[in-house]
């Protein structure tokens, strides 16, 4: 029979073979892994872009990125920029030591209040190796080169405040928040028709900023038009430029009777970044001619009556009827 282990020899048991002693294990130092998230700049006008980076910096080898805790971006409009997969880090040297980094996520955000906003820390777990050793070493230490262990790691990135401008008091009754750099266009599909003949108004606004925040414009159209509510299009990208691409709005409307009409001017306004100004596009005056068609007069509105009175388009629709009704089987 054996003599007892010792508590030191049972500990150094447990992790390798008889003989062996204890591992020795390195820590993984918040210096040898951690993340930023990296912004352009810190003071901006509300409405003005942001290209954030989450950034990923390591002294060790990485195994796997196990999950990733993103930030809710609270105050802000966030369209993340296509990044591709990190598989690979680049050498850097950040004061003086070496680190492999890598880009995880790009992304434009854009302030949607005046004030102090706070970007909430990025967080993530990684499978990291760390060095290990054994005591006593051997000759075959050196032959195989150094061991590894791999251990999970958690880090946080520090927040970033950002400092949001106002914009200025002085808006034109026409601005309703679009910040950025911009094109207007409106434009008719025909000006000369026919009673009933459908028009196509198509208003397009182009260029770089929050496109997405641009409503449908109020137009006071003619009331003898039939009008429906716009059809809308968004077609953008986000890049290191920011946001770009277009928003479209198409109306669809119906005059009814025939005569002259004129559409007043559709103002489009937005705040200028590079000239720290307000800016105006507008349509101008539009002026439809429409002549009168063969089934004009099967196709009227009855003005002044009420929903308990029979409206007609043509033959088509009647309001329905509130009252209680007798109803009896035919054929």
């Amino acid at each position: 029979a054996g003599a007892a282990s010792s508590p030191s020899s049972q500990a150094g048991n447990a992790g390798g073979s008889s003989g062996e002693q204890d591992e020795i294990v390195a820590e993984a130092g918040n210096d040898d892994l951690f993340v930023r998230i990296l912004v352009d700049k810190t003071t901006v006008y509300q409405g003005e872009k942001i290209i954030a980076t989450i950034k990923l910096y390591s002294r060790l080898n990485i195994s796997s990125i196990e999950k990733a805790d993103y930030p809710s971006f609270n105050g802000f409009f966030r369209q993340d920029i296509e990044t591709p997969p990190l598989r690979q880090l680049e050498r850097e040297v950040i004061n003086g030591q070496v680190y492999g980094t890598g880009v995880l996520q790009r992304m434009v955000l854009i302030p949607q209040n005046a004030g102090q906003i706070t970007i909430d820390p990025f967080s993530m777990q990684a499978v990291v190796q760390v060095p290990l050793s054994r005591r006593p070493r051997s000759i075959w230490d050196d032959f195989w080169g150094p061991q590894v262990k791999e251990i999970r790691k958690k880090v946080s990135s520090k927040p970033v405040k950002i400092t949001v401008k106002a914009l200025p008091a002085n808006a034109p009754a026409s601005f309703k928040g679009a910040v950025g750099n911009y094109t207007f266009n409106a434009k008719l599909d025909k000006q000369n028709v026919k009673t009933n003949d459908a028009i196509n108004l198509r208003i397009t606004i182009a260029g770089n900023g929050n496109l997405k925040v641009i409503q449908p414009f109020d137009i006071k159209f003619p009331s003898d038009f039939e009008t429906y509510d716009p059809k809308v299009t968004v077609n953008t990208k986000a890049s290191l430029n920011g946001i770009e691409g277009s928003k479209t709005f198409e109306y669809l409307i119906i005059p009814r009777h025939s005569g002259s009409f004129r559409i007043p001017p559709v103002e489009f306004t937005w705040f200028d970044l590079q000239s720290k100004q307000y800016k105006t596009a507008s349509s101008g005056e539009l002026v439809i001619n429409v002549e009168k068609s063969a089934d004009e007069g099967k196709t009227t509105v009855v003005q002044g009556v009420n929903k308990e009175d029979v409206k007609f388009l043509g033959k088509d629709i009647q309001f329905i009827k509130t009252r209680n009704l007798e109803l009896s089987r035919k054929n």
